[in-house]
C-alpha cells in the first residue's frame, strides 16, 4: 500500500470519527456544562497522547530511526497557539450543541474546509476553479439546510457553528504553518492540554463541576423526555 493510499485512509477514518463524536457531545450537554465536557475531553486526549508519544520515541530509537526531540520548546509554544484556536473553536462548537441539532452543527462545522481556501488567499495560496466550484455547492447546501417555511433561518445555534468554522480554520491553518517540522503526536498533546486547561479555568468560572449539578442536568433531561 502506498505511502499517500494508507493517509487517505486514515484521514477517511478520522472523518467517520469525527462525525461519530457529534452524537456524543450533543449527549453529553444532558448531563455536564460545555466546558465541563471539553477540559474533560481535551484533558483525557493529553493523557493518552503523552505516553503514546514517549512509547513511539523509544520505540524509533530501539529501530535506530531518527526520532524527534521529546518536546522542544519550540514545539511547546507553537502546539499551545494551535492550542488557544482550538479552545476558541471547541468552546463555540461545544455550547452551540445546546442550541442546535447534530445534523446542522456537522454540516456547518465543516464549513471551515471552505473558509480556509479563503485564508489560504491572505498568505499566498492558490485556489482551484474546482475548488471555487466546491464552495459554491457547499453554500447551496447551507441555503437548504437552513430554509424554513418562513425564509432562510439560522438560529443562536447555528451561528455559533459557523463561529466554530471560523477559528477551527484557524486552528488547521495553524498546524499548516507552525507543525511542519515537530513530531505530530508530540504536537497534538500539548495543544490538547492547552486547550484542556483553558477550559478548565472556564469551567470553575462560569460552571459548577459538581455531581449534584450533573443530576439535576440529567433529571431535567428524563423530565423533558
Amino acid at each position: 500500500m502506498s505511502k499517500q493510499m494508507r493517509g487517505s485512509i486514515i484521514l477517511l477514518l478520522a472523518s467517520i470519527i469525527w462525525g461519530f463524536a457529534f452524537v456524543a457531545q450533543s449527549e453529553g450537554m444532558e448531563t455536564t456544562g460545555p466546558f465541563t465536557f471539553q477540559a474533560s475531553r481535551m484533558l483525557l486526549a493529553f493523557a493518552v497522547l503523552l505516553p503514546a508519544s514517549a512509547i513511539i520515541q523509544g520505540v524509533k530509537r530501539k529501530r535506530g530511526i531518527d526520532a524527534h526531540k521529546f518536546m522542544p520548546k519550540k514545539l511547546i509554544l507553537c502546539a499551545m497557539i494551535s492550542g488557544v484556536f482550538l479552545f476558541i473553536a471547541s468552546a463555540f462548537q461545544q455550547v452551540g450543541m445546546q442550541y442546535t441539532s447534530v445534523g446542522h452543527a456537522g454540516f456547518l462545522t465543516a464549513l471551515y474546509l471552505l473558509m480556509i481556501p479563503f485564508l489560504g488567499l491572505f498568505v499566498g495560496r492558490r485556489v482551484s476553479v474546482k475548488l471555487w466550484i466546491c464552495i459554491a455547492l457547499a453554500l447551496g447546501g447551507l441555503w437548504l439546510l437552513c430554509m424554513t417555511s418562513e425564509g432562510f433561518a439560522m438560529n443562536k445555534g447555528d451561528l455559533l457553528m459557523l463561529g466554530a468554522a471560523f477559528f477551527f480554520s484557524f486552528q488547521i491553518m495553524s498546524l499548516d504553518i507552525l507543525a511542519k517540522n515537530f513530531d505530530g503526536v508530540q504536537y497534538s498533546a500539548i495543544q490538547m492540554l492547552t486547550a484542556g486547561l483553558i477550559s478548565l479555568v472556564c469551567t470553575f468560572v462560569f460552571e459548577e463541576p459538581t455531581i449534584s449539578e450533573s443530576g439535576r442536568r440529567a433529571a431535567r433531561s428524563a423530565t423533558r423526555e
